[in-house]
């Protein structure tokens, strides 16, 4: 992460330019929803979502 969140930045242009079955799910990750097998609700405040190829990402509600 840079100074002036230029990470941040280039995430929001990136999802800009992707189709709309691109969702941003956390301030890190954008999730093709066509890929989506699973969203699981943990316990606190964090969930998972579980892609069709077996992979799980673990993270809290984006806020924004």
């Amino acid at each position: 992460m840079t100074k002036d969140n230029n990470y941040d930045k280039s995430l929001e242009l990136l999802h800009q330019l992707l189709s709309d079955q691109f969702e941003r799910i956390h301030k890190s990750y954008l999730v093709n929803f066509l890929q989506v097998d699973k969203v699981l609700v943990n316990i606190g405040t964090r969930y998972s979502v579980l892609l069709k190829n077996g992979r799980s990402i673990v993270c809290r509600p984006l806020q924004v």
